[in-house]
């Protein structure tokens, strides 16, 4: 599964606010937000498994015609081990069909901590990869949130249109099913002192007992 669990430069490339509908009649402010970043060509195994190989080879004989008007790298090549773009017929930027739902996307516009802009239960789609010579990929992808949106946090992201910022993407907690507890003996020891189930306890944990051998 794709994450940003680390704060990640990124540019907020355009941001559109708007109304969505909740219910029947209750109208909630929402935002898309569309982000573009840099990563190493590994993640692609994560986005889009296969197209690693298919788009690049540890082979510089192999390698594409360098394009002149691309930019400087960030990430040295021997970070990543399959360095150099092959020749292709595919189209870039490519879409992928990848959906993430309900993830909680952070935006760090410099100040940090409580400073920063969450964007809670946010479907995260829209993904493209353009891969570049050299190892790295931009990664595009649109994140929509509808969740306690504010003026505040509308406001601050039309501001940061087209500017470097850094966020972090996470996957929503899975919260972990708990069983209850047998509020009745089951082992009791009349001589020890422990005084006798009643009809309605000893048929709890005739119940509970079953459960255990079951799961077992």
């Amino acid at each position: 599964m794709f994450e940003l669990p680390n704060m990640t430069p990124a540019t907020i490339a355009n941001v559109n606010t708007r109304m969505e509908k909740h219910g029947k009649d209750n109208m909630v402010p929402a935002v898309d937000v569309r982000l573009t970043f840099d990563m190493p060509n590994t993640v692609l195994q994560v986005l889009a498994p296969g197209l690693l190989q298919l788009r690049y080879t540890d082979d510089e004989s192999m390698q594409a015609a360098p394009d002149d008007d691309q930019d400087e790298l960030d990430f040295e090549t021997a970070d990543v081990p399959m360095p150099y773009l092959r020749e292709s017929d595919l189209t870039f930027p490519l879409g992928l069909k990848t959906e993430l739902h309900g993830f909680c996307v952070s935006v760090d516009y410099g100040l940090g901590g409580k400073r920063n802009l969450v964007l809670n239960t946010s479907e995260v789609n829209k993904f493209s990869v353009e891969p570049k010579n050299g190892g790295t990929v931009t990664i595009g992808c649109r994140v929509q949130c509808a969740d306690r949106m504010d003026e505040r946090i509308l406001g601050k992201l039309d501001v940061l249109q087209q500017k470097e910022v850094k966020v972090t993407i996470t996957a929503p907690e899975v919260k972990q099913e708990q069983i209850p507890e047998n509020p009745f003996p089951v082992d009791g020891d009349a001589a020890a002192g422990d005084p006798p189930l009643t009809g309605a306890e000893a048929a709890f944990a005739g119940t509970a007992n079953q459960e255990t051998t079951a799961e077992a």
